[in-house]
């Protein structure tokens, strides 16, 4: 009976104490509020980085613009300059460096699948990027 008894006051006693902080909080809140303009609202949305509503944004040039940035990327050429006795994997880390290969071990295992590792030039190529490893053997085989 005695724990059940002490319980019940414990129970009350935070049951009293909640509403006494209630109480004294709801009489004197510590809480500020300001009040903003249309115009103080929107230039802090500008220095965020945020974009208006009405500010309109062409979508269709963005995507435009990145196509040609691609394109223009994919298109530009890098010459190669292979040196006399210049083993595969030297070659294949040129072309990884300038980024014509995205793989050194896959360029230098298809190579040696096709059994070319022998027959690769010395020379200055023009090659570019995201050429197919078919297409790239075929330019430093080529006898000039």
């Amino acid at each position: 009976m005695k724990g059940k008894l002490k319980i019940v006051y414990m129970i009350l006693g935070i049951g009293i104490g909640i509403i006494l902080t209630s109480f004294v909080f709801a009489m004197k809140p510590n809480v500020k509020y300001k009040e903003y303009t249309n115009e103080e609202i929107m230039d802090r949305a500008k220095e965020l980085g945020m974009v208006s509503v009405k500010e309109n944004i062409n979508v269709d040039d963005v995507r435009e613009n990145l196509k040609e940035d691609i394109e223009l990327e994919n298109n530009s050429e890098i010459t190669i300059k292979i040196g006399n006795n210049e083993t595969l994997s030297k070659i294949a880390d040129g072309l990884f460096e300038s980024e014509i290969i995205d793989d050194k071990g896959e360029f230098i295992q298809f190579v040696k699948d096709k059994g070319m590792e022998t027959k690769l030039r010395p020379g200055t190529y023009s090659l570019k990027k995201n050429m197919s490893y078919t297409s790239i053997i075929k330019i430093l085989t080529k006898t000039k």
